[in-house]
């Protein structure tokens, strides 16, 4: 499969602190929090590697079976595209290089996704751009606390 992918678009912020992804959607004010093996994928999808070389690239480096891997990248991938935070690339893919043949392979961990919708209008709440005549944000407390 020599499909690669991007992010979605500028609206789309992330970062990962500790192995765990954190994805913002600034449109949508969602956010998700992805562990497991999913930082890693990331990594490789918003790289614009190809879906082929970072399963195989995941098969030298973790200790799991093909079907496995498979299907977690394809799963995160499909999750990914359902919360429109990835899109397919019209690059080429960028080639992935091989880990050194010697490499210790590590525990593969399923991908935890999780979506989280509780802070919407705060994320939403633009203080630059959102403001009233005298300059401050022109959301209330009300709005942003959902009170």
């Amino acid at each position: 499969m020599q499909e690669s992918y991007k992010v979605a678009g500028i609206h789309v912020a992330h970062q990962i602190i500790d192995g765990e992804l954190i994805v913002v959607d600034l449109l949508q004010g969602i956010y998700f929090s992805i562990t497991g093996s999913g930082s890693t994928i990331w990594q490789h999808l918003v790289t614009g590697h190809a879906v082929d070389q970072i399963v195989n690239h995941m098969l030298l480096c973790y200790d799991a079976s093909r079907t496995e891997i498979e299907a977690t990248v394809d799963k995160l991938i499909q999750q990914l595209l359902d919360e429109s935070l990835l899109t397919k690339s019209e690059e080429p893919a960028i080639p992935l290089a091989v880990p050194a043949a010697d490499v210790v392979k590590r525990p593969f961990e399923p991908v935890k996704f999780e979506k989280y919708t509780d802070m919407d209008a705060a994320l939403m709440l633009d203080p630059v751009h959102d403001t009233d005549e005298s300059g401050w944000p022109a959301g209330t407390i009300d709005t942003v606390m959902k009170i």
